[in-house]
């Protein structure tokens, strides 16, 4: 799924287990472990959870700190993975170069065949599938029913994952050097940079985290409730913020 303004980069590192947060310079902000073990391929849920999908062919719903809400299997040596407009999860499926379109509780929608073989996949505003070819060194666009809109030349050799922005960037994760490349929707390359831990393999855009909601404890001189400046708030145990410090 396309991203949001103010999203951030969130990218599988495949082998070492994990998800990294990064904003779009490529400072890392944070990490989660994967709950099953490697994830290849990530996308964001309109829910500001996740899809990941490992090689073996399951795909697991996470939330944003990594715990695991659901899942299913049968993907088949699934790599990429995005999501459309109706909340449907697209799935690139290596065995046979195919394309896949699961609901969430994994039952197949339709599936069409890949222009080559895909490691990563998003679909952007309008539903297109774009695809990061990683045999070919090619970045192709197709409708949803699988016929070939566009392509260009990937900014890298053997890239891997591919993400797009609020402004309609493409994303590509490539292996040289571990780096992240953003470019325009044509194929030009605007920026790069080397990703600060684990190697990337599927990325996509979405919020950062909410922050938690501070809690304040309240407390009321009983013998003086009647007299709102004995109304007393904390943020925590230690740290006072208004009315009049009394006995409680």
């Amino acid at each position: 799924m396309q991203g949001a303004s103010g999203d951030c980069i969130w990218h599988c590192a495949g082998a070492d287990a994990s998800v990294y947060q990064l904003n779009t310079s490529g400072d890392k902000i944070s990490s989660f472990d994967v709950p099953t073990g490697g994830g290849i391929g990530i996308g964001k849920n309109t829910s500001e959870s996740f899809w990941i999908c490992q090689f073996g062919g399951n795909v697991i719903n996470v939330d944003n700190v990594g715990s695991q809400i659901s899942s299913f299997s049968g993907a088949g040596q699934a790599a990429g993975v995005g999501l459309d407009s109706s909340g449907c999860i697209w799935v690139c499926q290596n065995a046979g170069s195919v394309m896949g379109k699961f609901q969430t509780d994994g039952t197949k929608v339709t599936s069409w065949a890949q222009p080559h073989y895909a490691m990563g996949c998003e679909v952007d505003s309008n539903d297109c599938i774009w695809l990061s070819c990683y045999d070919q060194d090619l970045t192709y666009k197709c409708d949803n029913a699988g016929t070939k809109v566009s392509s260009f030349a990937a900014p890298d050799t053997e890239t891997r994952g591919i993400g797009i922005d609020v402004d309609g960037c493409i994303w590509i994760a490539g292996t040289t050097g571990d780096k992240i490349f953003k470019c325009t929707n044509t194929g030009t390359a605007e920026s790069s940079w080397a990703t600060p831990d684990g190697s990337p393999y599927d990325l996509c855009f979405a919020a950062a985290p909410a922050a938690a909601a501070a809690e304040k404890f309240h407390f009321v001189d009983r013998d003086h409730f009647i007299d709102k400046d004995r109304f007393q708030s904390f943020a925590d145990e230690d740290h006072f913020i208004d009315g009049t410090l009394d006995k409680c």
